[in-house]
């Protein structure tokens, strides 16, 4: 109330002072400006106060017969309605421009918190941390200690409101949380000084959040369209990233499904090859009898045993593809170095180089990373094997790595024919078109296939190309990670 006297009583005390001095039209413009003033720094009503504040005062001090409530000239009736008028029209203008004033700064605060969360939310993928970083925010943007729920179909009272932290569940909060959960209320409620608002986007109710009122209490009903506004973009976040996640579920089906055909496809083609062969073998064995010399009789049974083991390894390798696209693949991470998998694999295929030139670029100061050391050897004699088998002989083999400020590489080069457009059609997924089978013999496909999923459950890529001056490079990029400084970790996963 201090602001509705106070201006009043200074303009009478100075309109006191001035008095023999001035006319009353000029006594009564110093109390217009009293009125200003108040006006200007107040809700309406208490303009509406000033000004019948002024006008009395007006009528008392500076009208004769003074300090009584009669006027002498009926003219100066007039000049208290005008005084009226003036006063109401500049409270009502006023008050306008306040409420403008916070109109504007509450969209820009908006702007700026809807802002905030699209940043921070756009870091985050857990429902945890999004109700964290949530929180976080509405905490910084209302000085209110808040706490987000996120609400699922099924969702009971006491599970949200656990969830909330709430120190304790009394008859009022759990009705209210019921009546949110039901949609029997609207978007918010207070209980106890509490403010419970729903975080909803459409018929969606996504969750709840909680402003607590602090010590010593404060109000908290004037957040409420500020909350509205905010929440619903947290909806508008939540519902956007369900949608994204459904899209990428197809495409992965969609994917899936294209593997399988191209699985099949290159099984089909690379058990075709080993069962002529022994087919044919076994039927000439069986024609024959007695009529085939020794040394084709030996080598026959040694095509037959030749292309068995290879029906095997390519029924092992299938069974491993299975696992990886299914799930069941087990990953056992821990920090290891590159060069201890890599020289077991040249360990593993020094039969088949057969004294082939083999070129190694390691440098010293690569780095650990996180990976299956069994499956990575897997993965890099897969991809020597094949290299030794369709190069020729007599040319080169090459290894290196090296490491990225993101990645660490490793890139296997040899100067055969290269790899068949199937398989660079399907770029680093080493998938193929439909229909089209990857290559002859034992072919490139189904290894390369397992490599892929093994790579990808350590988060890394495998990327298949053709060297300008001929022969297939292929390359692995495992992610980085920052090593402990104690012994290894070993952490296990699920492919």
């Amino acid at each position: 109330m201090g602001w509705a006297v106070g201006p009043i009583v200074v303009a009478a005390g100075v309109g006191l002072v001035l008095r023999p001095h001035l006319a009353p039209a000029d006594l009564a413009m110093l109390m217009l400006l009293g009125v200003v003033v108040v006006a200007a720094r107040n809700p309406r009503w208490i303009g509406v106060l000033g000004t019948v504040l002024a006008i009395v005062g007006y009528d008392l001090l500076f009208i004769t017969p003074y300090y009584r409530f009669s006027v002498s000239d009926t003219a100066y009736l007039i000049t208290f309605v005008v005084m009226l008028i003036v006063g109401l029209a500049i409270g009502h203008l006023t008050s306008l421009l306040r409420e403008a004033a916070q109109h504007r700064a509450q969209r820009e605060r908006i702007a700026s918190t809807r802002l905030v969360l699209n940043e921070r939310l756009g870091a985050v993928a857990s429902a945890d941390e999004l109700a964290e970083v949530t929180a976080a925010v509405l905490t910084e943007a209302t000085g209110a200690s808040c706490r987000v729920c996120w609400v699922a179909r099924g969702t009971t009272v006491e599970a949200v409101i656990d969830g909330l932290g709430q120190p304790r569940i009394d008859h009022g909060l759990r009705d209210g949380v019921l009546a949110i959960l039901e949609g029997s209320l609207p978007h918010y409620l207070t209980v106890d000084g509490w403010l419970v608002h729903r975080i909803q986007e459409g018929e969606r109710l996504w969750g709840v959040v909680t402003l607590d009122p602090g010590e010593p209490p404060r109000a908290l009903l004037d957040q409420v369209p500020f909350l509205a506004a905010v929440l619903g973009q947290v909806g508008t976040i939540l519902e956007r990233r369900e949608t994204a996640a459904a899209h990428e579920a197809v495409r992965v089906e969609v994917e899936a499904g294209r593997l399988r055909t191209a699985l099949l496809s290159t099984v089909s083609h690379d058990l075709r090859t080993p069962l002529t062969t022994i087919e044919g073998s076994a039927s000439t064995l069986l024609t024959g009898q007695d009529a085939i010399p020794p040394a084709t009789r030996a080598a026959l049974l040694e095509a037959i045993q030749d292309e068995s083991r290879r029906m095997n390894r390519l029924i092992g390798n299938l069974l491993e593809m299975v696992r990886v696209e299914t799930g069941a693949l087990p990953v056992r991470r821990s920090w290891q170095p590159i060069e201890e998998v890599i020289g077991v694999a040249l360990l593993r295929v020094e039969p088949r180089l057969a004294g082939r030139a083999v070129e190694v670029d390691l440098p010293e100061d690569l780095p650990l990373v996180a990976i299956d050391e069994l499956l990575m050897e897997h993965v890099v004699t897969n991809i020597l094997e094949n290299a030794a088998r369709h190069a020729p002989g007599e040319t080169p083999i090459r290894i290196s790595a090296r490491a990225t400020e993101e990645s660490l590489e490793i890139r296997v080069r040899d100067h055969g024919p290269g790899l068949p457009d199937a398989v660079l059609a399907a770029g680093s997924s080493a998938t193929v078109p439909r229909g089209r089978p990857i290559g002859p013999g034992a072919g490139h496909g189904l290894g390369l296939l397992i490599c892929r999923g093994i790579v990808s459950v350590h988060g890394g890529t495998l990327t298949l190309a053709n060297a300008p001056d001929g022969g297939a490079e292929l390359t692995v990029r495992l992610p980085r990670g920052v090593a402990p400084d104690g012994p290894a970790h070993e952490e296990e996963v699920t492919a």
